[in-house]
């Protein structure tokens, strides 16, 4: 079906009559299905964390944020270090994984901070790692998504990345399907990398501030590229489908930017769903024919209370649900949006990024399940 011709009804309407009429058939299931299912089981109160229902400010909470859980120091396979957040609900069972990259000028513990990732994992009861670009790689500590040598299956940080999602794996109890990955500026960029060359790995991406897939292959051009927008997305998304290989899968995404970014600009976040719009609708069937597209379904404007106004683009997969959301921040710069005031690169008049992020990735797990469920 082609994308155009999907429903342009309220998606909030829609995914409420979806989730009414799944949760009447999941009543009719055994126990174990039930459990394997039921939203109930990975969060306490399945309505409010849809993305739909976190649009608000993000409240102002000191840096520790009633985390009670362990931040650990951690070194990776080839050396790189990262930062390691467990909950205090560990123990034992099997949790979702969420790698977060920092951008420029930030390591670990300031992305932890201002994201407030710790505080809504121990909340939510998922791991949280923090891989560090250190000053060797980079002098500003930014991570390379410029250059050819990163952006490939196997060689440089894309494969250090992978080798410290692995060995998380191997050491605790993680959810293989409910591992997800996001990243602000340079990292959301690196994100967005990580999702083409390691599918396999992840069920999910968050970008705030990012950047599509080989929208720059040199530092010359990256400069021009987050002042004015990268390369043709629908050329990167085909070298992105080629990338994945084998490895292929749909991929949700959900993207964050500010109005106001003069960083990054906002042209690269409409990159972002034009380039992965072109490499899922490649995945679907191997035809590029709209299947899915850049077209939003739905389009929405609203306001945080207290806070920044925003618009909101659904788009949708082939079956009907949301594959991809982006969210453009009025008057938002280059900043997390929701994230605590007291970290550089946060605004935290927008858009709780953090739980809304995170409650599409739950989302998106949700669909996954009750489609293999009934299939």
């Amino acid at each position: 079906m082609n994308c155009n011709l999907l429903s342009i009804m309220s998606t909030d309407f829609d995914l409420l009559l979806f989730m009414k009429g799944s949760i009447q058939m999941i009543n009719k299931t055994n126990e174990k299905d039930l459990e394997r299912i039921n939203p109930y089981s990975f969060f306490p109160s399945f309505m409010p964390f849809f993305p739909f229902q976190f649009e608000k400010a993000a409240p102002a909470l000191p840096k520790e944020t009633r985390c009670f859980g362990r931040f650990l120091t951690k070194t990776g396979p080839d050396g790189r270090k990262y930062k390691l957040y467990i909950p205090s609900g560990y123990l034992g069972e099997a949790l979702p994984l969420l790698i977060v990259l920092h951008g420029c000028t930030q390591g670990p513990e300031e992305i932890a901070a201002g994201t407030q990732m710790n505080a809504l994992a121990e909340k939510y009861n998922f791991f949280v790692a923090y891989p560090k670009q250190p000053a060797s790689a980079n002098h500003n500590n930014c991570w390379k998504w410029f250059d050819k040598a990163h952006q490939h299956r196997g060689s440089g940080e894309p494969a250090s990345i992978a080798g410290i999602v692995r060995q998380i794996h191997s050491i605790y109890n993680i959810k293989l399907r409910q591992t997800y990955i996001s990243g602000f500026s340079s990292g959301g960029a690196m994100a967005v990398i990580m999702g083409v060359t390691y599918p396999d790995l992840f069920s999910g991406i968050g970008v705030v501030s990012g950047l599509q897939y080989k929208a720059a292959t040199s530092l010359l051009r990256a400069l021009s590229t987050m002042g004015t927008g990268g390369n043709n997305p629908n050329q990167c998304g085909l070298l992105a489908y080629k990338e994945m290989n084998k490895h292929a899968k749909l991929m949700p995404i959900i993207v964050f930017h500010g109005t106001r970014d003069l960083t990054v600009s906002p042209r690269n976040g409409d990159q972002i769903i034009s380039q992965w719009a072109k490499t899922n609708d490649l995945i679907y069937d191997g035809i590029d024919n709209n299947d899915i597209c850049d077209t939003p379904s739905t389009i929405n404007n609203t306001r945080v209370p207290g806070g920044r106004s925003y618009t909101k683009s659904t788009y949708l997969g082939p079956d009907g649900h949301v594959l991809m959301l982006k969210y453009k921040i009025d008057g938002l710069g280059h900043a997390w949006p929701g994230g605590h005031p007291s970290v550089s690169y946060t605004d935290s008049s927008g858009p709780n990024a953090s739980e809304m992020m995170w409650g599409f990735f739950q989302y998106r797990n949700w669909i996954d399940n009750y489609k293999s469920l009934t299939s």
